[in-house]
C-alpha cells in the first residue's frame, strides 16, 4: 500500500500548467453565468456587481525580474477590457495575440528558446506594459506546509547567506493567498520577483532557497523559484483526487468524510423551486401548497447549520431573498423583510447613526429572518446576550399553513415561537429588531504564549464593563494560520484572541493585554474591512467561520457546539484540551447568557470517524460542557437541551396542523412519541 506523509514538497510545475486550471474554472463560469442568462422568469438568478477597473493589467506574478521556462509554450495573462486586443512580444522574436473574454480576462502562449537573461516582454492594448530583465530558465514552484515556510534567516544557516549575491537566481514569494477559485484581479497579492540578495535569501523557505540555489549553480543556467507554503497542510492537499484514487487509505478517508458530511441530506432535493417578492406571493404559495399538502421548507441566505433549508421530503422550497424592501427605524426599532441581508441593514442603520445588536460570522450574505430562524447568537452576544434574550427580538410577523394560511403578528414573548425553529413553525416575512448606538469598531488581535492566558484575558475583557466590545474569540495555536489576512504576524505556536472594541476601549485592552502577557499585533477599522470585498473583518474568523476558514485547505476537520459552565470556566476547557491534544483544536467565543458571561466554543475536530466523535462529545459533557450537535438535523438534536420548548411545538400544533412546514426537522412534531417530545 502506498502511504501519503506529510512532509515539504516541492513540485516542478511551469507557468503554463497553473494557467491551465485558470482557464478550465474561468470556462466553467462563463458556462454558469450563460445557463443563469438563460434562466426563465420566475426562476431567481443571483448576480454580483463588482467595480472593474478599466483597461490593460497583469497580475504581479508578470514582473520585472521574472523568469519563464525554456524551451516551450509559456501562458501570460493578465486582465483588460472585454474584447479588448492583447499582444505579447518578446525582445527574443516571438510574439502572440489574443483577445479579451467578456470578464476581461486573456491569455496567450509564448515561445521560449533556450537559456539566457537579459530579456524583456512588451504587453500591449490599450497600455503598453514592459517587463524588463526577463530572464529565461528553469522555474519550480515550491510548495508544502510548516517546513515549508520556515525561512532561511530563521534558521542556522543565516550567517552563510549573509553575503549571497546570484543575479540570475530569481525568487518569488506568494503573498499566502490561498483560494480554491482561480486567481482574480482583487485578490492578486502575491508579490514580487526578486534577484537573490541577502535580503531576499532571508525571507525565502530555507528548503526552497537551498534547492534553487543548488540547482542554479549546478546547471549553471538562471533558476526561478516560486514559494508557496502554508503550515499544517497534508500532502493529500497539494494533489489532484484524480492522482491519489489508486490509494485505499485516501479512497477510505474521503468515503468516510463523505459519509458523515452529507448524513441523511445526501439526495434530497425540492421539486420546485419558488422565490416570492411580496407576502401576498408569500400568502398565494401556501394557500396553494395547503390545497395540495406541499411540503415547504423556507430558505434565507443558506449560511446555517444542521441542514436547515435542505427539503427532506421534496415539495416546495421558498426563497424569501428577493423580499428586502422597505426598511423603517422608529425610536431605535429596525423593521425589515425576511430577505434583507446582515450587512446592508447594519450600513443603513449607520447611516443613521445605529447599528445591529446582533450579527452572525456570515454577515455579508446571511439573511434577517434566517438570522432569526436559526436561532442566532454571533458577533454582539458578549455584550447583548443570544437572540433568545427577552429584548433582542421584538417582533415578527410571520406566514401560516392553518386554514386558511394566515399572517401573524407577533411581538415580545410572542415571537419566541419562531426563533431557532428552522422554518417549521411558519414563514416569517417580517422582523423587528432593537438597534443600538453605532460605535466605530476597531478589529484587535492579540497574541499570547499560550491559551490558558489568551482564556484569561477573554473572560476578564468580557466582564470589563467599562470597555465597550462586540466580540472576544480565543484559539487555539493551531488555527491562525489559517487566518489569511493575519497569518504572518501570529508568530508560531502562539494563541490568538481576536477582539471587537470602541476606540474608547483602546487605551484599557492595551494594558489588559499587557496585564496578561499578550501582545497587539493587528489593528483595523471593523467596518471599512466589512465594505472591501477583498477584506476581513475579524468576526469571519470566528464563530462557524473559523472551521470555515480551516476547511478551505484541510477537508479532515468538523466542529462541534457547545457551551461550558459558568464556575470553573476555563478549568472546564483545560480538562477538554488535556483529555484530546491532538483532535481538538480549541475555539472559544465570549457570550452572556441570563446575565452571565461564559464561553461557548466551536472548536475544529481532527475528524477520524462517527464513534471517535461520540467519544470526543462525551469527553466534553464530562468536562461540564454542553453539546449543541451540528452533525444531526433536528431542533432537537442539535440543542443542548435535546428539547424543543413547549410554546414552540404548541404553535407549531396550532399554525402548521398538517406538518407541511420542513417536514423532519422537529422531532417532537413527527414523532410524539419519541423522548424529545
Amino acid at each position: 500500500m502506498k502511504k501519503l506523509f506529510t512532509l515539504t514538497l516541492i513540485l516542478l510545475l511551469p507557468l503554463s500548467y497553473m494557467a491551465k486550471a485558470e482557464d478550465e474554472k474561468a470556462s466553467k463560469r462563463q458556462a454558469g453565468r450563460k445557463a443563469a442568462e438563460a434562466s426563465p422568469k420566475g426562476k431567481a438568478t443571483s448576480v454580483a456587481s463588482v467595480p472593474v477597473k478599466t483597461g490593460l493589467r497583469l497580475p504581479s506574478l508578470f514582473g520585472d525580474h521574472m523568469i519563464l521556462q525554456q524551451n516551450m509554450k509559456n501562458t501570460i495573462w493578465g486582465w483588460a477590457d472585454p474584447k479588448e486586443q492583447i499582444t505579447v512580444t518578446a525582445s527574443w522574436g516571438a510574439s502572440a495575440w489574443a483577445q479579451a473574454n467578456a470578464d476581461g480576462g486573456w491569455k496567450v502562449l509564448l515561445d521560449t528558446p533556450a537559456f539566457g537573461t537579459g530579456h524583456s516582454l512588451k504587453i500591449t492594448g490599450s497600455k503598453t506594459i514592459e517587463i524588463k530583465d526577463v530572464a529565461i530558465g528553469e522555474v519550480w514552484l515550491c510548495a508544502g506546509q510548516s517546513n515549508m515556510g520556515w525561512s532561511t534567516g530563521n534558521s542556522a544557516e543565516a550567517e552563510l547567506e549573509a553575503n549571497v549575491n546570484l543575479p540570475n537566481y530569481r525568487i518569488f514569494k506568494s503573498g499566502r493567498e490561498h483560494w480554491h477559485e482561480p486567481l482574480k484581479e482583487k485578490r492578486d497579492l502575491m508579490g514580487q520577483w526578486k534577484t537573490c540578495n541577502p535580503e531576499s535569501a532571508a525571507e525565502t523557505s530555507v528548503v526552497a532557497y537551498n534547492f534553487g540555489k543548488k540547482l542554479h549553480l549546478a546547471l549553471n543556467v538562471p533558476v526561478g523559484i516560486i514559494q508557496e507554503a502554508y503550515a499544517g497542510t497534508p500532502i493529500e492537499g497539494w494533489m489532484p483526487w484524480e492522482v491519489q484514487q489508486d490509494i485505499a487509505q485516501s479512497k477510505e478517508q474521503k468515503a468516510e468524510m463523505d459519509k458523515s458530511a452529507k448524513r441523511q441530506l445526501d439526495g434530497k432535493r425540492a421539486d420546485i423551486w419558488l422565490r416570492p417578492n411580496s407576502e401576498d406571493e408569500v400568502m398565494s404559495i401556501l394557500n396553494a401548497a395547503r390545497r395540495h399538502s406541499v411540503p415547504v421548507t423556507v430558505r434565507g441566505g443558506a449560511t446555517g447549520n444542521y441542514g436547515q433549508c435542505v427539503p427532506l421530503n421534496g415539495g416546495a422550497v421558498l426563497d424569501t431573498t428577493a423580499m428586502t424592501a422597505p426598511i423603517t427605524l422608529k425610536d431605535g426599532v429596525l423593521e425589515a423583510q425576511a430577505g434583507a441581508r446582515m450587512i446592508d441593514l447594519d450600513l443603513w442603520a449607520r447611516e443613521r447613526g445605529w447599528e445591529l445588536r446582533l450579527w452572525p460570522s456570515t454577515k455579508r450574505t446571511a439573511t434577517i429572518a434566517g438570522f432569526v430562524a436559526g436561532g442566532g447568537a454571533g458577533v454582539g452576544g458578549i455584550s447583548h446576550g443570544t437572540m433568545r434574550e427577552r429584548g433582542n427580538l421584538l417582533g415578527v410577523r410571520v406566514a401560516t399553513l392553518q386554514d386558511p394560511p394566515a399572517l401573524l403578528d407577533l411581538e415580545g414573548d410572542e415571537a419566541n415561537p419562531v426563533n431557532r425553529t428552522y422554518g417549521t413553525t411558519g414563514v416569517i416575512t417580517r422582523v423587528r429588531l432593537p438597534l443600538t448606538p453605532a460605535q466605530n469598531w476597531r478589529d484587535i488581535a492579540v497574541v499570547f504564549s499560550d491559551f490558558a492566558a489568551a482564556g484569561r484575558f477573554a473572560l476578564a475583557l468580557a466582564f470589563a464593563d467599562g470597555i465597550p466590545k462586540k466580540m472576544c474569540g480565543v484559539f487555539d495555536a493551531r488555527l491562525p494560520p489559517f487566518f489569511r489576512a493575519i497569518a504572518d504576524v501570529v508568530p508560531a505556536d502562539h494563541a490568538l484572541a481576536l477582539v471587537m472594541v470602541a476606540p474608547s476601549g483602546l487605551v484599557a485592552l492595551r494594558d489588559m493585554a499587557r496585564e496578561h502577557g499578550g501582545r497587539i499585533v493587528a489593528d483595523q477599522d471593523t467596518v471599512a474591512a466589512e465594505r472591501d470585498p477583498e477584506a476581513t473583518p475579524f468576526y469571519e474568523y470566528c464563530w462557524n467561520h473559523t472551521t470555515l476558514q480551516v476547511l478551505k485547505r484541510d477537508r479532515g476537520v468538523t466542529y462541534l457546539q457547545c457551551r461550558f459552565p459558568f464556575e470553573g470556566t476555563l478549568e472546564s476547557v483545560e480538562k477538554v484540551r488535556a483529555a484530546f491534544p491532538d483532535e481538538v483544536w480549541m475555539h472559544t467565543e465570549c457570550v452572556r447568557f441570563g446575565g452571565r458571561t461564559t464561553m461557548t466554543a466551536l472548536p475544529v475536530i481532527r475528524w477520524k470517524d462517527d464513534a471517535r466523535l461520540a467519544e470526543i462529545m462525551a469527553g466534553f459533557e464530562a468536562a461540564g460542557a454542553g453539546i449543541a450537535n451540528p452533525h444531526v438535523m433536528t431542533i432537537e438534536e442539535g440543542s443542548g437541551y435535546r428539547r424543543v420548548p413547549g410554546d414552540q411545538l404548541g404553535f407549531k400544533r396550532r399554525v402548521d396542523p398538517l406538518g407541511l412546514f420542513n417536514p423532519g426537522k422537529m422531532k417532537s412534531f413527527d414523532e410524539p412519541e419519541s423522548d424529545a417530545a
